[in-house]
């Protein structure tokens, strides 16, 4: 296992721990979307949005991955 996804799988263990951490939130939705993974990368963008609901660049990388999954379609 590769040591990204074994940080992967330690973030997703932080993540069910504790949903409120935004730093693994963050970490597994970039994650995701660096790996052409749309589905999931909004998955964590959703979420982080409603945890920094201010934060504009949140807001930017969910409509990317909306449209990416999308045009997936």
């Amino acid at each position: 296992m590769a040591d990204s996804d074994q940080l992967r799988v330690c973030y997703e263990s932080v993540v069910k721990q504790n949903p409120s951490d935004i730093e693994a939130v963050h970490y597994l939705a970039i994650w995701h979307l660096e790996r052409q993974s749309y589905q999931q990368a909004r998955k964590y963008f959703a979420h982080m949005s409603t945890l920094k609901s201010e934060d504009a660049d949140i807001w930017l990388c969910l409509s990317i991955s909306c449209a990416m999954v999308w045009l997936a379609v």
